[in-house]
C-alpha cells in the first residue's frame, strides 16, 4: 500500500530543524563557487550516477513485466544520460545544484515515465529466498551464543565492531535498506534481540521501489513467512513488532519528508538506527536527534569528498546524544576532578575577531556607542562574559555559555546589554573532540553551523577552540578559536578569535552582568606578539591528544569516528593571532 496524506518531519530530529539538519553529509560546493559551474565534486558524482547507466539498463531490459523493456530501458538510458550531461554544463539544470538525493530522484523519475515501477523485483525476490532459508540457522547460532556482549556483537559484526550498545531502549526506530540478507540475516535478527529484551521495534520500510531497498509491502510479507503458526520470530513474541511506511521512495532519505504514520510511531521512540551506505552515511551521517541514535553503513565504494583517507572499510557512526563524547576507557577521574575545579566558574573579559591575516575585525557601527561614533574611535573588542561549569563527579561534563555585550563607554557594567549568547556542551554531538589538562586547560573542536547555513555543509566547519590557562595564574587565561573548513580534505583557515579572560567567582550560570575584569581592553588593535607553538600530551575522548602533527589530520581523525588516538596542531600567541 502506497503511503498517503502529506510527508512531515521525522520527530525525532533535533528542533529547530531548519538550523540543525540537512540531508547532506557531503560538502559538494562552497557559497564562493560559481553557480554557473559544476564544482570537481558534483561532477565526481554525476559521472558516478552516469557510470551506473549501463547496470540499471541491463536491469530494467531483463524485466519481463514490462512490454518492449528492451526498447523502454534504451529510452531510459538515453533520457537519464542527457540529463546528467546538461548537469555538467549547467549545475542549476533539473532543479540542482546536484547532490546524491537529487541524482536518485532524476534517475527514479526517469525509469518511472518510461514504464518502469521495479527493475530489481526479481533478483530481490530471489534473495529474499534465499535469505529467509537460511534465517533460522542463523538465529540459533547467535543464541547459542551465552555472553549477552558477545551475542550483541555477533549480530553487528561487519557493522560496527565494540562491546558499545546499549540494550535498555524501551522503544527503536529502524530505517531499513536492502532486500536478502541484509535485512533478514542482519537486521532480523538485530530487531529480534531487542524484542527479547522488551524493547518494541518499529521498522521503516521504503513506500516505492528503488534499487534493492526493501519495500514496505514486501517487508510485511517476508516477516509473515518467518514467523510460526503462533507468531513467533524463532520463539520471540512479535506483538511488539511494527512496519511502518517511511513515505520514502529513495536510497538515500530525507528525514524532512517522512510519513505521517511513521511520525506517529516514533515519536516516543528513544533510539533511532539509521540502516545503509545512502541512508545512514551520504545523507544522514551528521543527523542529530533528540534521542540516542546509530548510524550503520558499509562503504562499497569510493564516495567522492568524504573522508577519502580513512583506513578502514567501514564508513559507520555511533552517535548517543546523551553520551556522546564519553568514553568509559581512559578516564583519569583525578585528574578529571582538578580540571574541573580550576576551569568552573564565571569568567569576564573582552574579545575580538581576526582575519586570517591576523588584522582585527573592526565592530559594526550598530552596537558602537554613539560617543565613539562621534570622536570617530574604531572599537575592535567585545566586552564579554564565559560562565563554565565541569562537574567534578561527572567527566565529561562540560559546558559554558558566551556571552558577548555590547561596548560601553567607560565601565559602566549595570548598563552592559547582552548582544549574543552561544552555549556549548560536550555531551551534545555538535562536539567532535575534546581534550583537557588538570591545570584547566582544554581544546575543542566545534562544529560551525549554529546561524543555520549548510552552504559549506554540516560539521565540515570547524571551529578548533584552545582555552590556555597561566600556570602561574589560574585566574588568567586565553581562549583563540581558528574557524577553519574542509576543502579538498584540507584544512583552509577562514578567520582567528580570541578572547583574554579572567576568573571573578564562582559559577552562576551569568546571572550578573559583568564586562570590566580586565581594563586594558584594547588588546586587539596593540602590536601581535610572537608566535609561540604549542607542543604536549593530553587527555581525552580518543585517549592521547599530541600537538605535533599536520593540520590535514584532523578532519580525518575527526570524521573518522573509529580512531583511537586524535592529533591536532595549534599555533597561537600569548594575545593576538599569529600573522
Amino acid at each position: 500500500m502506497e503511503s498517503s496524506g502529506e510527508l512531515v518531519p521525522f520527530p525525532l530530529l533535533t528542533t529547530p530543524i531548519e538550523s540543525n539538519y540537512r540531508a547532506c553529509t557531503i560538502p559538494y560546493r562552497f557559497p564562493s563557487d560559481n553557480p554557473k559551474k559544476p564544482t570537481p565534486t558534483e561532477l565526481s558524482w554525476i559521472d558516478l550516477f552516469m557510470n551506473s547507466i549501463p547496470s540499471f539498463r541491463k536491469r530494467a531490459e531483463s524485466d519481463d513485466s514490462v512490454p518492449d523493456a528492451p526498447i523502454r530501458a534504451e529510452k531510459f538510458a538515453q533520457r537519464y544520460s542527457a540529463i546528467l550531461e546538461d548537469m555538467k554544463k549547467d549545475p542549476e539544470s533539473h532543479g540542482g545544484p546536484p547532490d546524491c538525493i537529487l541524482l536518485c530522484r532524476l534517475r527514479e523519475q526517469v525509469l518511472r515515465e518510461v514504464g518502469f515501477r521495479d527493475i530489481f523485483k526479481k533478483v530481490k525476490d530471489e534473495e529474499n529466498a534465499k535469505a529467509i532459508s537460511l534465517f533460522k540457522d542463523v538465529v540459533s547460532l547467535n543464541d547459542a551464543i551465552e555472553d549477552e556482549a558477545k551475542r550483541v556483537e555477533n549480530l553487528v559484526r561487519g557493522i560496527f565492531a565494540g562491546n558499545i550498545f546499549d540494550l535498555g531502549s524501551a522503544k527503536a526506530v529502524i530505517f531499513v535498506d536492502n532486500s536478502g540478507a541484509d535485512v533478514i540475516l542482519g537486521i532480523l535478527p538485530f530487531a529480534r534481540e531487542l524484542l527479547r529484551h522488551g524493547a518494541q521495534v518499529v521498522l521503516a520500510a521504503n513506500d516505492l521501489p528503488s534499487i534493492n531497498d526493501v519495500t514496505y509491502p514486501e517487508l510485511v510479507e517476508i516477516i509473515s513467512k518467518l514467523k510460526d503458526e503462533h507468531g513467533k520470530l524463532i520463539g520471540v513474541d512479535t506483538s511488539n513488532l511494527l512496519v511502518a511506511n517511511s513515505g520514502n521512495d529513495l536510497p538515500v532519505i530525507d528525514l524532512t519528508t517522512v510519513s505521517q504514520e511513521l511520525a506517529y510511531l516514533a515519536s516516543d521512540a528513544d533510539l533511532v538506527i539509521v540502516e545503509g551506505m545512502g541512508r545512514g552515511i551520504e545523507t544522514n551521517l551528521y543527523a542529530r536527534f533528540k534521542c540516542d541514535s546509530l548510524k550503520i553503513g558499509m562503504r562499497s565504494i569510493s564516495i567522492p569528498a568524504l573522508a577519502p583517507k580513512t583506513t578502514e572499510n567501514s564508513a559507520s557512526q555511533l552517535q548517543s546524544t546523551s553520551d556522546s563524547v564519553k568514553d568509559s576507557e581512559n578516564i583519569n577521574l583525578k585528574g578529571w576532578a582538578e580540571f574541573a575545579k580550576n576551569v568552573s566558574g564565571e569568567w569576564d573579559g573582552f574579545g575580538a575577531d581576526f582575519s586570517k591575516q591576523g588584522e582585527p575585525i573592526e565592530l559594526p557601527e550598530s552596537v558602537v556607542p554613539g560617543a565613539y561614533r562621534e570622536w570617530e574611535v574604531k572599537v575592535f573588542d567585545w566586552q564579554t562574559q564565559c560562565p563554565t561549569l565541569a562537574r567534578d563527579d561527572d567527566a565529561f561534563s562540560f559546558m559554558y555559555k558566551f556571552i558577548r555585550l555590547l561596548p560601553t563607554v567607560g565601565c559602566e557594567a549595570d548598563a552592559a546589554t547582552r548582544y549574543s549568547i552561544d552555549e556549548r556542551n560536550i555531551s551534545d554531538a555538535n562536539v567532535a573532540a575534546f581534550a583537557y589538562q588538570s591545570t584547566g586547560c582544554y581544546v575543542a573542536a566545534w562544529s560551525n553551523n549554529h546561524d543555520g547555513n549548510y552552504n559549506t555543509a554540516p560539521y565540515l566547519s570547524w571551529e578548533l577552540e584552545h582555552c590556555l590557562i597561566d600556570p602561574g595564574d589560574k585566574e588568567s587565561r586565553v581562549r583563540i578559536v581558528q574557524v577553519v573548513r574542509l576543502q579538498d580534505s584540507k584544512l583552509v583557515l577562514q578567520n582567528i578569535k580570541v578572547f583574554c579572560e579572567h576568573w571573578y567567582g564562582p559559577f552562576r550560570n551569568g546571572d550578573q552582568l559583568g564586562g570590566c575584569a580586565i581594563q586594558d581592553s584594547a588588546f586587539a588593535s596593540t602590536k601581535a606578539l610572537d608566535p609561540a607553538e604549542v607542543i604536549g600530551v593530553w587527555e581525552g575522548k580518543h585517549a592521547i591528544s599530541s600537538y605535533n602533527n599536520a593540520p590535514e589530520k584532523v578532519i580525518q581523525e575527526l570524521v573518522d569516528g573509529s580512531t583511537r588516538k586524535t592529533e591536532i596542531a595549534i599555533a597561537c600567541e600569548s594575545a593576538a593571532p599569529a600573522q
